[in-house]
C-alpha cells in the first residue's frame, strides 16, 4: 500500500514536472510556446502547505520541501504560458523559511 502511494505522488510530479517544460510541446526550439488562453478570470490558490523541514522522507527531502517547489513551479508556468493575471494567482507562502498555519493558509483561500 505504501509503495502505491509512492508510485501515485511520483506519478503526479513527474506530471507537473513535464507541464512545465513547454519545450516538449514545441514544434522546434524556435518556436515559443504559444499562450495558453482562458484563464482571465480564473483565480487559483496554491498551498504548499507548511514550511517544516521535518518528516526527511524518499530522497532525504521534506513534504514541505517538495511541494513548494512543485508550487512554485506550477506558478512560473502559470504566469509565463497562460493568460492568468499574477493577481489571479496566489501562494500561501513565497519562501521556505515563513510558517503558515492551517487556519491561517484556509483564511488565506477563502479571502
Amino acid at each position: 500500500m505504501k509503495k502505491m502511494n509512492i508510485i501515485k505522488k511520483s506519478a503526479v510530479i513527474a506530471a507537473i514536472c513535464l507541464m512545465a517544460m513547454p519545450s516538449f510541446a514545441q514544434e522546434s526550439s524556435e518556436t515559443p510556446a504559444k499562450e495558453i488562453t482562458g484563464w482571465d478570470d480564473f483565480k487559483l490558490f496554491l498551498d504548499p502547505g507548511h514550511s517544516m523541514r521535518e518528516n526527511r522522507g524518499l530522497w532525504g527531502y521534506s513534504e514541505a520541501e517538495k511541494v513548494f517547489v512543485i508550487a512554485q513551479t506550477m506558478k512560473e508556468y502559470l504566469l509565463t504560458y497562460t493568460d492568468m493575471p499574477a493577481d489571479n494567482l496566489m501562494l500561501c507562502r513565497e519562501d521556505e523559511v515563513t510558517e503558515v498555519g492551517l487556519e491561517e493558509r484556509s483564511d488565506m483561500a477563502n479571502a
